[in-house]
């Protein structure tokens, strides 16, 4: 794993997990994967559920993707939702087996035994018995592993994780985004400014997927982080109404190697300083969570540069709905969009609008955007499990998780 320490002579550099049990791998989103075994007779009745984040969710989903899981690790039919579930949460009243969830709220399900009731008012009426958690993040899949080898504390919380098995199995990319003016009004009304409705993909917010961006496109977009000329970090500072969006850094690994290719770049990101440009102290505030940005540059263009989404998902969200003219999105929300809304209605195929993939070496001191699975204890067909977490992606698995921006 990687080692990070500060930026010479820049702000210190984002920390990512130290901990690598294994090479290689995927960790994917929290979504369900009901696996029924049909390679052993006496466990062909039984079913595997396992839970995979949203951003992944329509990669796992994949006739392909699932017809090979079924026939590689003897599963019957994997059935799953167009959509991830509602609020994120492994809600009740669904029979499928493959889901997309959102990983902060599958681990508290999971830490409690389920349901997590404090926030969730439709969540399984039972213990869950997932057995595969692929989170969005490290930090989610840790958290349901017993201590010393994860963080789950086993005298308060259910620790079903097994910590062998903790391993990364999706590694993501970051896009430079932004809109074309051939689809400002193309389709369903992506939200308003200040309230996007989120990514397309497994977001699971009920809104049909639609090319529709309404920010107002950049005559040559940036395609890089850093440099000079045509870059982010030049855009930024070529005007006070330049705002770009990119994830919280405490949210996921996305938003924490955005965070650290802006500082690598030389940008002055500043997230906790609480001093805004036009009230003349130091150090300046430059990156705000999104509903204070916005109230920031009305009064004062200029306050807020960069826009913190609370996940990823929310990146290109920002963007379409005219919150904020660019973003660092993930690639995975950009790639084989099955549209139902516009001219693209019916169809399947890559976001139209603008992004330029970032080179990963411009947040090479972060490292991999890597997503995080783990096996739990709950699972009733332990060895099928064991291989499926441990062993993906494979070489057939990557080529079909390529399409998606894996």
């Amino acid at each position: 794993m990687y080692e990070h320490g500060p930026v010479a002579g820049g702000p210190v550099a984002v920390t990512a997990p130290r901990r690598w049990r294994r090479r290689g791998g995927v960790a994917l989103g929290l979504a369900t994967i009901a696996l029924a075994a049909t390679a052993q007779p006496s466990l062909a009745n039984d079913t595997v559920d396992m839970a995979v984040a949203n951003n992944a969710y329509p990669a796992l989903r994949d006739s392909r993707m699932t017809s090979y899981l079924e026939t590689q690790y003897g599963l019957n039919t994997l059935t799953s939702n167009s959509a991830g579930q509602a609020g994120g949460y492994w809600n009740s009243g669904d029979s499928t087996h493959l889901r997309g969830i959102t990983s902060g709220n599958l681990s508290q399900q999971l830490l409690h035994g389920a349901p997590y009731t404090p926030s969730c008012t439709s969540c399984l009426g039972g213990p869950i018995d997932i057995d595969a958690f692929f989170s969005a993040d490290f930090g989610n899949v840790d958290k349901v592993i017993a201590s010393p080898d994860g963080s789950c504390n086993t005298g308060t919380s259910t620790c079903s994780g097994i910590a062998a098995t903790e391993t990364p199995v999706l590694t993501g990319s970051l896009a430079i985004y932004s809109c074309s003016s051939t689809y400002a009004t193309d389709g369903t009304d992506p939200g308003s400014p200040g309230s996007p409705v989120g990514a397309v993909n497994g977001s699971g917010n009920g809104v049909p997927a639609s090319a529709r961006c309404e920010a107002t496109p950049i005559t040559t977009p940036p395609t890089t982080v850093s440099g000079g000329g045509n870059s982010v970090v030049t855009w930024l500072g070529a005007s006070t109404s330049n705002v770009l969006s990119i994830a919280d850094a405490a949210s996921a690994p996305f938003g924490a190697a955005s965070k650290q290719a802006l500082i690598s770049a030389g940008f002055a990101y500043n997230d906790s300083s609480g001093h805004t440009l036009s009230s003349g102290l130091t150090p300046v505030q430059t990156a705000w969570p999104a509903s204070t940005c916005d109230s920031l540059n009305v009064s004062h263009p200029g306050d807020c540069k960069i826009r913190l989404e609370a996940g990823i998902s929310q990146v290109r969200g920002a963007v379409t709905s005219g919150s904020a003219p660019l973003g660092l999105a993930a690639l995975s929300n950009l790639k084989h969009i099955s549209w139902t809304s516009g001219t693209k209605n019916g169809t399947t195929t890559d976001d139209p609008n603008p992004w330029t993939v970032v080179n990963d070496s411009e947040y090479s001191v972060y490292g991999p955007i890597s997503q995080w699975g783990v096996q739990t204890t709950s699972a009733t067909m332990p060895a099928h499990m064991n291989s499926l977490v441990t062993s993906f992606p494979t070489p057939t698995e990557s080529s079909y998780l390529s399409d998606y921006g894996y």
